[in-house]
């Protein structure tokens, strides 16, 4: 966790030590993946998605933390793309709302990215 706080002076040195403050957590690859595994588990308890569904998006996640942890960022990151296409078509087909998927895809796309900077 990093905490951040603003302080600021003026020109003539008057000083705030007491200004707003926020703390940002950071997530490791594996850590972010296994959140988006709770998002989908999330969305099979509330009905939004079934559990058929959900075992093949989750069997991507899984598959994208072996390779990753394997050292096979480039495979990690495709199978992240297919969890995004695969979530995108439940959108398209109206198995998801649009606000539901574009949150798991928002993550996924996260995580990929960070995962792609490795490479």
């Amino acid at each position: 966790s990093y905490a951040f706080k603003v302080e600021a002076c003026d020109i003539v040195d008057n000083c705030s030590t007491d200004g707003p403050g926020v703390i940002a957590s950071t997530l490791t690859v594996e850590a972010a993946i296994d959140r988006l595994g709770t998002m989908v588990d999330d969305l099979v308890a509330s009905g939004a998605l079934g559990s058929g569904q959900a075992t093949g998006l989750l069997a991507k996640l899984q598959q994208a933390v072996a390779h990753y942890e394997a050292g096979r960022f480039s495979q990690a990151a495709n199978l992240l793309d297919a969890f995004i296409s695969e979530i995108d078509a439940f959108r398209m087909g109206g198995v998801l709302s649009p606000a539901d998927a574009y949150r798991l895809i928002f993550e996924a796309m996260t995580i990929r990215d960070a995962i792609e900077a490795m490479v």
